[in-house]
Protein backbone atom coordinates (compact mmCIF):
# COMPACT_ATOMS: atom_id res chain seq x y z
CA UNK A 1 0.00 0.00 0.00
CA UNK A 2 1.45 3.34 -1.02
CA UNK A 3 1.63 5.92 1.78
CA UNK A 4 2.20 9.63 1.33
CA UNK A 5 3.31 11.75 4.29
CA UNK A 6 3.40 15.48 4.84
CA UNK A 7 3.72 17.79 7.83
CA UNK A 8 1.71 20.96 8.27
CA UNK A 9 3.50 23.61 10.32
CA UNK A 10 1.74 24.43 13.58
CA UNK A 11 0.93 27.88 14.91
CA UNK A 12 1.50 28.04 18.66
CA UNK A 13 -1.67 28.19 20.68
CA UNK A 14 -4.00 27.53 17.76
CA UNK A 15 -4.85 23.87 18.38
CA UNK A 16 -8.41 23.53 19.48
CA UNK A 17 -9.40 22.72 23.08
CA UNK A 18 -11.48 19.67 23.89
CA UNK A 19 -14.74 20.17 25.74
CA UNK A 20 -18.48 20.32 25.30
CA UNK A 21 -19.95 20.62 21.83
CA UNK A 22 -21.26 23.95 20.59
CA UNK A 23 -24.00 25.33 22.84
CA UNK A 24 -24.62 28.66 21.13
CA UNK A 25 -24.72 32.24 22.37
CA UNK A 26 -26.99 32.17 25.36
CA UNK A 27 -25.70 32.61 28.89
CA UNK A 28 -25.64 36.41 29.04
CA UNK A 29 -27.77 37.23 25.99
CA UNK A 30 -30.82 39.01 27.33
CA UNK A 31 -31.59 41.89 25.00
CA UNK A 32 -33.88 41.84 21.97
CA UNK A 33 -34.74 43.72 18.78
CA UNK A 34 -38.30 43.85 17.44
CA UNK A 35 -40.25 45.69 14.80
CA UNK A 36 -42.61 45.60 11.88
CA UNK A 37 -41.80 44.86 8.27
CA UNK A 38 -43.70 46.33 5.35
CA UNK A 39 -43.48 46.00 1.57
CA UNK A 40 -44.61 48.30 -1.22
CA UNK A 41 -45.83 45.31 -3.22
CA UNK A 42 -47.36 41.98 -2.25
CA UNK A 43 -47.83 40.30 1.15
CA UNK A 44 -45.16 40.02 3.83
CA UNK A 45 -44.85 36.31 4.70
CA UNK A 46 -42.01 34.69 6.65
CA UNK A 47 -39.44 37.27 5.59
CA UNK A 48 -35.85 36.75 6.79
CA UNK A 49 -34.60 39.39 9.23
CA UNK A 50 -30.86 39.51 9.77
CA UNK A 51 -29.19 41.28 12.69
CA UNK A 52 -25.44 41.56 12.09
CA UNK A 53 -23.00 42.13 14.95
CA UNK A 54 -19.92 43.21 13.00
CA UNK A 55 -17.80 43.48 16.13
CA UNK A 56 -18.26 39.81 16.92
CA UNK A 57 -18.35 38.75 13.24
CA UNK A 58 -21.66 36.98 13.58
CA UNK A 59 -25.31 37.38 12.62
CA UNK A 60 -28.74 36.19 13.74
CA UNK A 61 -31.42 35.35 11.18
CA UNK A 62 -35.09 34.98 12.15
CA UNK A 63 -38.42 35.07 10.29
CA UNK A 64 -41.34 37.49 10.44
CA UNK A 65 -44.78 36.48 11.69
CA UNK A 66 -47.80 38.42 10.39
CA UNK A 67 -45.68 41.43 9.49
CA UNK A 68 -43.77 41.56 12.79
CA UNK A 69 -40.50 40.10 14.00
CA UNK A 70 -38.66 39.69 17.29
CA UNK A 71 -35.05 38.58 17.79
CA UNK A 72 -34.55 37.39 21.35
CA UNK A 73 -31.51 36.62 23.53
CA UNK A 74 -29.09 39.07 21.94
CA UNK A 75 -25.93 40.19 23.72
CA UNK A 76 -25.34 43.92 24.09
CA UNK A 77 -23.72 45.37 21.00
CA UNK A 78 -24.12 47.36 17.80
CA UNK A 79 -26.30 45.74 15.13
CA UNK A 80 -27.25 46.33 11.52
CA UNK A 81 -30.76 44.98 10.90
CA UNK A 82 -32.14 44.32 7.41
CA UNK A 83 -34.41 41.92 5.55
CA UNK A 84 -33.20 39.37 3.01
CA UNK A 85 -35.89 38.64 0.45
CA UNK A 86 -35.76 37.72 -3.22
CA UNK A 87 -36.67 40.57 -5.57
CA UNK A 88 -36.81 43.19 -2.82
CA UNK A 89 -34.45 45.89 -1.54
CA UNK A 90 -34.47 46.39 2.23
CA UNK A 91 -33.86 49.38 4.44
CA UNK A 92 -31.18 48.91 7.10
CA UNK A 93 -31.55 49.97 10.71
CA UNK A 94 -28.60 50.63 13.03
CA UNK A 95 -29.33 49.50 16.59
CA UNK A 96 -27.15 50.00 19.68
CA UNK A 97 -28.46 47.42 22.13
CA UNK A 98 -27.75 47.47 25.83
CA UNK A 99 -28.07 44.49 28.15
CA UNK A 100 -31.65 43.77 29.16
CA UNK A 101 -33.36 46.21 26.81
CA UNK A 102 -35.65 45.79 23.80
CA UNK A 103 -35.11 48.12 20.86
CA UNK A 104 -37.45 48.77 17.94
CA UNK A 105 -36.28 48.68 14.33
CA UNK A 106 -38.92 48.81 11.59
CA UNK A 107 -37.92 47.57 8.15
CA UNK A 108 -39.37 48.49 4.73
CA UNK A 109 -39.05 46.49 1.51
CA UNK A 110 -39.14 47.95 -1.98
CA UNK A 111 -39.84 45.62 -4.90
CA UNK A 112 -37.33 45.39 -7.72
CA UNK A 113 -37.65 43.78 -11.12
CA UNK A 114 -36.79 40.06 -10.99
CA UNK A 115 -33.63 39.13 -12.83
CA UNK A 116 -35.45 36.30 -14.58
CA UNK A 117 -34.01 35.57 -18.01
CA UNK A 118 -35.32 32.05 -18.58
CA UNK A 119 -38.89 31.06 -19.38
CA UNK A 120 -40.42 28.96 -16.61
CA UNK A 121 -41.89 25.66 -17.81
CA UNK A 122 -43.00 22.31 -16.40
CA UNK A 123 -40.49 19.50 -16.00
CA UNK A 124 -41.82 17.57 -19.01
CA UNK A 125 -41.27 20.64 -21.19
CA UNK A 126 -37.82 21.30 -19.77
CA UNK A 127 -36.84 17.63 -20.19
CA UNK A 128 -39.25 16.11 -22.74
CA UNK A 129 -40.00 12.38 -22.25
CA UNK A 130 -37.74 10.23 -24.42
CA UNK A 131 -35.28 7.33 -24.05
CA UNK A 132 -32.50 9.89 -23.66
CA UNK A 133 -34.24 11.43 -20.65
CA UNK A 134 -34.58 8.04 -18.99
CA UNK A 135 -30.86 7.50 -19.36
CA UNK A 136 -30.18 10.97 -17.94
CA UNK A 137 -32.40 10.29 -14.94
CA UNK A 138 -30.71 7.00 -14.19
CA UNK A 139 -27.08 7.89 -14.79
CA UNK A 140 -26.64 11.67 -14.80
CA UNK A 141 -29.20 13.47 -12.63
CA UNK A 142 -27.42 12.38 -9.44
CA UNK A 143 -24.91 15.13 -10.16
CA UNK A 144 -26.73 17.15 -12.82
CA UNK A 145 -30.05 17.70 -11.06
CA UNK A 146 -32.51 20.56 -11.55
CA UNK A 147 -30.38 22.86 -9.36
CA UNK A 148 -27.03 21.08 -8.86
CA UNK A 149 -24.88 21.58 -11.98
CA UNK A 150 -28.08 21.69 -14.06
CA UNK A 151 -27.75 20.68 -17.69
CA UNK A 152 -30.42 23.13 -18.85
CA UNK A 153 -28.49 26.04 -17.34
CA UNK A 154 -25.28 25.22 -19.17
CA UNK A 155 -24.20 27.05 -22.30
CA UNK A 156 -26.10 25.73 -25.35
CA UNK A 157 -23.88 23.39 -27.36
CA UNK A 158 -23.73 21.83 -30.78
CA UNK A 159 -24.10 18.08 -31.10
CA UNK A 160 -20.34 17.68 -31.39
CA UNK A 161 -19.75 19.83 -28.31
CA UNK A 162 -22.23 17.73 -26.33
CA UNK A 163 -20.48 14.59 -27.58
CA UNK A 164 -17.16 15.88 -26.21
CA UNK A 165 -18.77 16.95 -22.92
CA UNK A 166 -20.43 13.57 -22.42
CA UNK A 167 -17.23 11.75 -23.40
CA UNK A 168 -15.31 13.46 -20.60
CA UNK A 169 -17.50 11.65 -18.05
CA UNK A 170 -16.30 8.26 -19.31
CA UNK A 171 -12.57 8.89 -18.97
CA UNK A 172 -10.15 9.58 -16.11
CA UNK A 173 -9.00 13.18 -16.01
CA UNK A 174 -5.23 13.58 -15.41
CA UNK A 175 -4.60 16.05 -12.62
CA UNK A 176 -8.26 15.96 -11.59
CA UNK A 177 -9.43 12.38 -10.92
CA UNK A 178 -8.01 8.92 -11.46
CA UNK A 179 -11.28 7.22 -12.40
CA UNK A 180 -14.06 7.92 -14.85
CA UNK A 181 -17.29 9.33 -13.45
CA UNK A 182 -19.36 6.80 -15.42
CA UNK A 183 -18.31 3.39 -16.68
CA UNK A 184 -18.65 2.19 -20.27
CA UNK A 185 -19.88 -1.05 -18.72
CA UNK A 186 -22.80 0.81 -17.16
CA UNK A 187 -23.71 3.05 -20.10
CA UNK A 188 -22.94 1.50 -23.46
CA UNK A 189 -21.57 3.55 -26.37
CA UNK A 190 -24.99 3.30 -28.02
CA UNK A 191 -26.66 4.67 -24.91
CA UNK A 192 -24.08 7.45 -24.71
CA UNK A 193 -24.97 8.45 -28.24
CA UNK A 194 -28.66 8.46 -27.30
CA UNK A 195 -27.84 10.90 -24.49
CA UNK A 196 -25.83 13.11 -26.86
CA UNK A 197 -28.67 13.25 -29.40
CA UNK A 198 -31.17 14.10 -26.66
CA UNK A 199 -29.03 16.92 -25.29
CA UNK A 200 -28.39 18.35 -28.74
CA UNK A 201 -32.11 18.25 -29.59
CA UNK A 202 -33.20 20.01 -26.41
CA UNK A 203 -30.20 22.12 -25.38
CA UNK A 204 -28.58 22.76 -28.74
CA UNK A 205 -26.99 25.90 -30.11
CA UNK A 206 -30.29 27.62 -30.91
CA UNK A 207 -32.23 26.56 -27.81
CA UNK A 208 -33.80 29.30 -25.72
CA UNK A 209 -33.23 29.66 -21.94
CA UNK A 210 -35.68 27.56 -19.90
CA UNK A 211 -36.00 26.83 -16.21
CA UNK A 212 -38.39 24.70 -14.16
CA UNK A 213 -41.58 26.17 -12.76
CA UNK A 214 -41.71 25.47 -9.03
CA UNK A 215 -44.75 24.59 -6.94
CA UNK A 216 -46.06 27.20 -4.51
CA UNK A 217 -44.28 26.96 -1.16
CA UNK A 218 -46.46 27.20 1.96
CA UNK A 219 -44.62 28.49 5.03
CA UNK A 220 -45.80 28.17 8.64
CA UNK A 221 -45.00 31.60 10.09
CA UNK A 222 -45.74 30.56 13.67
CA UNK A 223 -43.21 27.72 13.53
CA UNK A 224 -40.64 29.79 11.67
CA UNK A 225 -40.85 32.70 14.11
CA UNK A 226 -39.39 30.39 16.80
CA UNK A 227 -36.38 29.45 14.70
CA UNK A 228 -33.03 31.22 14.63
CA UNK A 229 -29.88 30.77 12.58
CA UNK A 230 -26.56 31.74 14.12
CA UNK A 231 -24.21 32.68 11.28
CA UNK A 232 -20.50 32.97 11.94
CA UNK A 233 -18.08 34.80 9.67
CA UNK A 234 -14.84 32.83 9.75
CA UNK A 235 -11.84 34.61 11.23
CA UNK A 236 -9.72 34.70 9.15
CA UNK A 237 -12.09 34.37 6.18
CA UNK A 238 -11.72 31.04 4.34
CA UNK A 239 -14.05 29.89 1.55
CA UNK A 240 -15.76 26.54 2.14
CA UNK A 241 -17.42 23.71 0.26
CA UNK A 242 -21.07 23.18 1.20
CA UNK A 243 -21.24 19.40 1.49
CA UNK A 244 -18.43 18.35 3.80
CA UNK A 245 -19.42 19.25 7.36
CA UNK A 246 -18.23 17.19 10.32
CA UNK A 247 -19.41 18.30 13.76
CA UNK A 248 -17.54 16.69 16.64
CA UNK A 249 -19.60 15.39 19.56
CA UNK A 250 -16.76 15.93 22.06
CA UNK A 251 -15.34 19.35 21.21
CA UNK A 252 -16.56 22.76 20.01
CA UNK A 253 -14.80 22.23 16.69
CA UNK A 254 -16.43 21.93 13.28
CA UNK A 255 -14.43 20.55 10.38
CA UNK A 256 -15.06 21.38 6.74
CA UNK A 257 -13.30 21.28 3.37
CA UNK A 258 -12.08 24.37 1.55
CA UNK A 259 -13.75 25.61 -1.62
CA UNK A 260 -11.15 24.15 -3.99
CA UNK A 261 -10.96 20.83 -2.04
CA UNK A 262 -7.22 21.35 -1.50
CA UNK A 263 -7.47 22.07 2.21
CA UNK A 264 -9.25 21.19 5.44
CA UNK A 265 -10.70 23.93 7.65
CA UNK A 266 -11.20 23.71 11.41
CA UNK A 267 -13.64 26.12 13.04
CA UNK A 268 -13.32 26.57 16.79
CA UNK A 269 -16.50 27.75 18.53
CA UNK A 270 -15.19 27.50 22.10
CA UNK A 271 -16.06 31.20 22.27
CA UNK A 272 -19.72 31.10 21.17
CA UNK A 273 -19.38 34.64 19.78
CA UNK A 274 -16.30 34.10 17.64
CA UNK A 275 -15.52 31.47 14.98
CA UNK A 276 -11.75 30.98 14.90
CA UNK A 277 -10.83 29.31 11.62
CA UNK A 278 -7.66 27.54 10.66
CA UNK A 279 -6.52 26.42 7.24
CA UNK A 280 -4.88 22.98 6.87
CA UNK A 281 -3.44 22.75 3.31
CA UNK A 282 -3.19 19.26 1.83
CA UNK A 283 0.13 18.84 -0.01
CA UNK A 284 -0.36 18.44 -3.74
CA UNK A 285 2.46 16.58 -5.53
CA UNK A 286 3.30 17.59 -9.07
CA UNK A 287 0.92 16.18 -11.68
CA UNK A 288 -1.38 14.84 -8.96
CA UNK A 289 -4.77 16.09 -7.86
CA UNK A 290 -6.28 16.75 -4.46
CA UNK A 291 -10.01 16.33 -4.04
CA UNK A 292 -10.89 16.26 -0.35
CA UNK A 293 -14.51 15.52 0.39
CA UNK A 294 -16.16 13.95 3.45
CA UNK A 295 -14.54 14.25 6.89
CA UNK A 296 -14.74 12.00 9.95
CA UNK A 297 -12.93 11.94 13.28
CA UNK A 298 -11.55 8.94 15.20
CA UNK A 299 -9.04 8.45 18.01
CA UNK A 300 -8.05 12.12 18.01
CA UNK A 301 -7.35 12.06 14.27
CA UNK A 302 -9.22 13.64 11.36
CA UNK A 303 -9.82 11.56 8.22
CA UNK A 304 -10.96 12.70 4.81
CA UNK A 305 -12.04 11.05 1.57
CA UNK A 306 -9.87 12.12 -1.35
CA UNK A 307 -12.00 11.55 -4.45
CA UNK A 308 -9.30 12.77 -6.85
CA UNK A 309 -6.41 10.70 -5.49
CA UNK A 310 -8.43 7.52 -4.84
CA UNK A 311 -7.14 7.64 -1.27
CA UNK A 312 -8.07 8.20 2.36
CA UNK A 313 -6.31 11.05 4.15
CA UNK A 314 -5.35 11.38 7.80
CA UNK A 315 -4.46 14.48 9.86
CA UNK A 316 -3.03 14.52 13.36
CA UNK A 317 -4.14 18.00 14.57
CA UNK A 318 -1.63 17.99 17.45
CA UNK A 319 1.43 17.50 15.26
CA UNK A 320 0.15 18.67 11.89
CA UNK A 321 1.31 15.43 10.29
CA UNK A 322 -0.69 14.28 7.27
CA UNK A 323 -0.78 10.84 5.62
CA UNK A 324 -2.68 9.51 2.62
CA UNK A 325 -3.44 5.82 2.05
CA UNK A 326 -4.24 4.59 -1.46
CA UNK A 327 -7.33 2.46 -1.95
CA UNK A 328 -6.58 -1.16 -2.97
CA UNK A 329 -8.58 -0.59 -6.16
CA UNK A 330 -9.13 2.70 -7.97
CA UNK A 331 -12.27 4.44 -6.80
CA UNK A 332 -13.62 7.73 -5.53
CA UNK A 333 -14.21 7.62 -1.75
CA UNK A 334 -17.15 9.89 -1.08
CA UNK A 335 -18.87 9.73 2.35
CA UNK A 336 -17.52 8.35 5.63
CA UNK A 337 -18.61 7.42 9.14
CA UNK A 338 -17.05 5.77 12.19
CA UNK A 339 -17.99 2.55 13.99
CA UNK A 340 -17.68 1.87 17.73
CA UNK A 341 -14.15 0.48 17.28
CA UNK A 342 -12.98 3.66 15.58
CA UNK A 343 -12.84 2.20 12.07
CA UNK A 344 -13.53 4.63 9.21
CA UNK A 345 -16.10 3.26 6.75
CA UNK A 346 -16.51 4.98 3.40
CA UNK A 347 -18.59 4.71 0.24
CA UNK A 348 -17.03 4.69 -3.23
CA UNK A 349 -18.76 6.66 -5.96
CA UNK A 350 -18.26 6.86 -9.74
CA UNK A 351 -17.27 3.60 -11.44
CA UNK A 352 -16.58 1.64 -8.28
CA UNK A 353 -18.99 -0.88 -6.80
CA UNK A 354 -17.35 -0.97 -3.40
CA UNK A 355 -17.53 0.12 0.24
CA UNK A 356 -14.29 0.42 2.16
CA UNK A 357 -12.99 0.44 5.74
CA UNK A 358 -9.82 2.04 7.08
CA UNK A 359 -8.40 0.72 10.34
CA UNK A 360 -6.93 3.81 12.06
CA UNK A 361 -4.44 1.67 14.05
CA UNK A 362 -3.00 -0.53 11.32
CA UNK A 363 -3.76 1.92 8.46
CA UNK A 364 -4.95 -1.01 6.37
CA UNK A 365 -7.90 -0.61 4.01
CA UNK A 366 -10.36 -3.41 3.29
CA UNK A 367 -13.00 -3.30 0.56
CA UNK A 368 -16.30 -5.08 -0.04
CA UNK A 369 -18.53 -5.43 -3.09
CA UNK A 370 -22.03 -5.28 -1.57
CA UNK A 371 -23.89 -5.72 -4.87
CA UNK A 372 -21.76 -7.96 -7.13
CA UNK A 373 -24.54 -8.37 -9.70
CA UNK A 374 -24.76 -4.62 -10.34
CA UNK A 375 -22.29 -3.11 -12.80
CA UNK A 376 -21.95 0.22 -11.00
CA UNK A 377 -23.78 0.77 -7.73
CA UNK A 378 -22.61 4.36 -7.25
CA UNK A 379 -22.45 4.26 -3.46
CA UNK A 380 -23.03 7.83 -2.26
CA UNK A 381 -24.17 8.39 1.33
CA UNK A 382 -23.02 6.10 4.16
CA UNK A 383 -23.83 5.80 7.86
CA UNK A 384 -22.98 3.40 10.71
CA UNK A 385 -25.86 2.63 13.08
CA UNK A 386 -26.01 1.92 16.82
CA UNK A 387 -25.22 -1.78 16.26
CA UNK A 388 -22.25 -1.07 13.98
CA UNK A 389 -24.26 -2.06 10.91
CA UNK A 390 -23.14 -0.14 7.84
CA UNK A 391 -25.67 1.35 5.43
CA UNK A 392 -24.93 2.92 2.06
CA UNK A 393 -27.12 4.41 -0.65
CA UNK A 394 -26.50 3.44 -4.27
CA UNK A 395 -27.49 6.57 -6.17
CA UNK A 396 -27.10 5.17 -9.69
CA UNK A 397 -28.45 1.70 -8.84
CA UNK A 398 -31.36 2.84 -6.61
CA UNK A 399 -30.51 0.43 -3.82
CA UNK A 400 -29.71 0.51 -0.11
CA UNK A 401 -26.93 -1.87 0.93
CA UNK A 402 -26.60 -2.99 4.55
CA UNK A 403 -23.71 -4.82 6.24
CA UNK A 404 -24.19 -6.91 9.38
CA UNK A 405 -20.77 -7.27 11.06
CA UNK A 406 -21.98 -10.14 13.25
CA UNK A 407 -22.94 -12.25 10.23
CA UNK A 408 -20.28 -10.67 7.97
CA UNK A 409 -22.98 -10.33 5.33
CA UNK A 410 -24.21 -7.65 2.95
CA UNK A 411 -27.88 -7.39 1.99
CA UNK A 412 -29.22 -5.32 -0.89
CA UNK A 413 -32.63 -3.59 -0.73
CA UNK A 414 -33.93 -2.12 -4.02
CA UNK A 415 -36.13 0.93 -3.52
CA UNK A 416 -39.81 0.55 -4.52
CA UNK A 417 -39.49 3.45 -6.97
CA UNK A 418 -37.06 2.81 -9.83
CA UNK A 419 -35.03 4.86 -10.51
CA UNK A 420 -35.13 6.74 -7.21
CA UNK A 421 -31.56 8.05 -6.81
CA UNK A 422 -31.08 7.63 -3.03
CA UNK A 423 -28.40 10.04 -1.94
CA UNK A 424 -27.64 10.95 1.70
CA UNK A 425 -28.57 8.54 4.50
CA UNK A 426 -29.15 8.74 8.27
CA UNK A 427 -30.34 6.56 11.18
CA UNK A 428 -32.86 7.59 13.84
CA UNK A 429 -32.73 6.66 17.54
CA UNK A 430 -34.71 3.44 16.92
CA UNK A 431 -32.33 2.23 14.22
CA UNK A 432 -34.58 3.02 11.26
CA UNK A 433 -32.59 3.94 8.14
CA UNK A 434 -33.72 7.07 6.28
CA UNK A 435 -32.57 8.36 2.90
CA UNK A 436 -33.39 11.14 0.44
CA UNK A 437 -34.50 10.03 -3.05
CA UNK A 438 -33.21 12.69 -5.41
CA UNK A 439 -35.09 11.31 -8.43
CA UNK A 440 -38.04 9.60 -6.73
CA UNK A 441 -39.15 12.79 -4.95
CA UNK A 442 -39.51 10.90 -1.69
CA UNK A 443 -38.07 10.39 1.77
CA UNK A 444 -37.36 6.68 2.14
CA UNK A 445 -37.29 4.61 5.33
CA UNK A 446 -35.84 1.10 5.62
CA UNK A 447 -36.84 -0.98 8.64
CA UNK A 448 -33.86 -3.32 9.21
CA UNK A 449 -36.01 -5.72 11.24
CA UNK A 450 -38.42 -6.40 8.36
CA UNK A 451 -36.39 -5.34 5.34
CA UNK A 452 -39.35 -3.23 4.18
CA UNK A 453 -38.85 0.16 2.57
CA UNK A 454 -41.55 2.83 2.94
CA UNK A 455 -41.48 5.93 0.75
CA UNK A 456 -43.01 9.22 1.90
CA UNK A 457 -43.64 11.50 -1.04
CA UNK A 458 -42.26 15.03 -0.90
CA UNK A 459 -45.24 17.39 -1.43
CA UNK A 460 -43.16 19.55 -3.79
CA UNK A 461 -42.41 18.27 -7.29
CA UNK A 462 -38.79 17.80 -8.40
CA UNK A 463 -37.56 19.21 -5.10
CA UNK A 464 -33.94 18.12 -5.47
CA UNK A 465 -33.66 16.18 -2.20
CA UNK A 466 -30.08 15.99 -1.03
CA UNK A 467 -29.02 15.89 2.63
CA UNK A 468 -31.02 14.17 5.38
CA UNK A 469 -30.53 14.12 9.16
CA UNK A 470 -32.56 12.76 12.09
CA UNK A 471 -32.81 15.15 15.04
CA UNK A 472 -33.09 14.39 18.76
CA UNK A 473 -36.87 14.04 18.41
CA UNK A 474 -36.50 11.65 15.45
CA UNK A 475 -37.91 14.25 13.07
CA UNK A 476 -36.16 14.12 9.71
CA UNK A 477 -34.58 17.17 8.11
CA UNK A 478 -34.15 17.10 4.33
CA UNK A 479 -32.50 19.72 2.13
CA UNK A 480 -34.65 20.58 -0.89
CA UNK A 481 -32.30 22.29 -3.30
CA UNK A 482 -34.86 23.34 -5.92
CA UNK A 483 -36.82 25.29 -3.27
CA UNK A 484 -33.91 26.53 -1.12
CA UNK A 485 -35.44 25.18 2.08
CA UNK A 486 -34.99 22.53 4.72
CA UNK A 487 -38.00 20.25 5.13
CA UNK A 488 -38.82 18.93 8.59
CA UNK A 489 -40.73 15.64 8.46
CA UNK A 490 -42.55 14.69 11.67
CA UNK A 491 -42.46 10.90 11.99
CA UNK A 492 -45.48 10.80 14.30
CA UNK A 493 -47.86 13.01 12.35
CA UNK A 494 -46.30 12.58 8.88
CA UNK A 495 -46.62 16.35 8.49
CA UNK A 496 -43.97 18.58 6.96
CA UNK A 497 -42.80 22.13 7.62
CA UNK A 498 -40.36 24.18 5.56
CA UNK A 499 -37.48 26.29 6.90
CA UNK A 500 -35.86 28.62 4.33
CA UNK A 501 -32.10 28.92 4.46
CA UNK A 502 -30.62 32.08 6.03
CA UNK A 503 -29.69 33.47 2.59
CA UNK A 504 -31.81 33.65 -0.57
CA UNK A 505 -30.89 30.85 -2.95
CA UNK A 506 -29.30 28.93 -0.09
CA UNK A 507 -28.54 25.22 -0.06
CA UNK A 508 -26.65 22.74 2.11
CA UNK A 509 -25.83 19.30 0.71
CA UNK A 510 -24.90 17.86 4.10
CA UNK A 511 -26.76 18.35 7.38
CA UNK A 512 -24.90 17.60 10.60
CA UNK A 513 -26.23 17.51 14.17
CA UNK A 514 -24.33 18.18 17.37
CA UNK A 515 -25.12 16.66 20.76
CA UNK A 516 -27.27 19.68 21.65
CA UNK A 517 -29.60 18.81 18.79
CA UNK A 518 -28.64 21.86 16.73
CA UNK A 519 -28.25 21.49 12.98
CA UNK A 520 -24.82 22.44 11.65
CA UNK A 521 -24.78 23.70 8.07
CA UNK A 522 -22.48 25.27 5.55
CA UNK A 523 -24.88 27.15 3.32
CA UNK A 524 -23.99 28.09 -0.24
CA UNK A 525 -26.06 30.48 -2.28
CA UNK A 526 -26.15 34.17 -2.95
CA UNK A 527 -24.06 34.87 0.15
CA UNK A 528 -25.20 38.53 0.30
CA UNK A 529 -21.95 39.90 1.64
CA UNK A 530 -20.81 36.71 3.37
CA UNK A 531 -18.38 35.88 0.57
CA UNK A 532 -16.71 37.44 -2.42
CA UNK A 533 -18.82 38.89 -5.21
CA UNK A 534 -19.98 36.23 -7.63
CA UNK A 535 -18.81 33.36 -5.44
CA UNK A 536 -21.07 30.54 -4.31
CA UNK A 537 -18.67 29.52 -1.54
CA UNK A 538 -19.43 31.37 1.70
CA UNK A 539 -16.98 32.05 4.45
CA UNK A 540 -19.56 31.35 7.12
CA UNK A 541 -20.91 28.44 9.13
CA UNK A 542 -24.55 28.34 10.22
CA UNK A 543 -26.17 26.76 13.28
CA UNK A 544 -29.96 26.29 13.16
CA UNK A 545 -31.94 26.12 16.40
CA UNK A 546 -35.52 25.38 15.25
CA UNK A 547 -36.93 26.50 18.61
CA UNK A 548 -34.19 28.85 19.76
CA UNK A 549 -35.84 32.24 19.15
CA UNK A 550 -37.94 32.49 22.30
CA UNK A 551 -38.05 35.12 25.09
CA UNK A 552 -36.25 35.03 28.41
CA UNK A 553 -34.28 31.88 27.78
CA UNK A 554 -31.03 31.58 29.68
CA UNK A 555 -29.88 28.89 27.28
CA UNK A 556 -31.81 28.45 24.03
CA UNK A 557 -32.44 24.77 23.40
CA UNK A 558 -33.37 23.05 20.20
Amino acid sequence: MKVRIAVVLMIVGLWLPQGAAFAGPADTANGSIAGTITADKGPVVAVRLKATDAGRKMSYVVFSNHGKYHIFNLPAGSYQVAALEDNFVSTTAAVDLKAGETRTADIALTARKPAQKAELVDFNVLYPPAPGRELLLKHCIGCHSIEHIPIHAMRPKSEQEWRRAVGVMFKPSPGSRKVAVVSNKTVTPEEQETIVKYLAANFGENSKPLDMRRDALSLDEDALSHAVYFQYDLDPPISLQENTTFASKTSPVIWMVGANRHNLVSINLADPYHAVARNWPIPQPANDAVGAYAISGSMGLIFWCDMAKSAMGELNPETGEMHEYDLPTLGAPHTSDVDSKGNIWFSELYTSNKVGRLNPKTKKIAEWTPAPNIKTAGFYGLVVDQRDRVWSAGISSSIIAGYDPQADKWTVYPTPTQPSGPRRITVDSKGKVWFAESIGDALGMLDPDTGKITEYRIPLAHAGQHGVQADLHDDLWVSLRAYNVLERFDQKTKQVAYFPYPVPGGHSSKIERDDQGDLVLQVSGECRGSCSVGSQYPRTVSILKPNGNVPNRASPQN
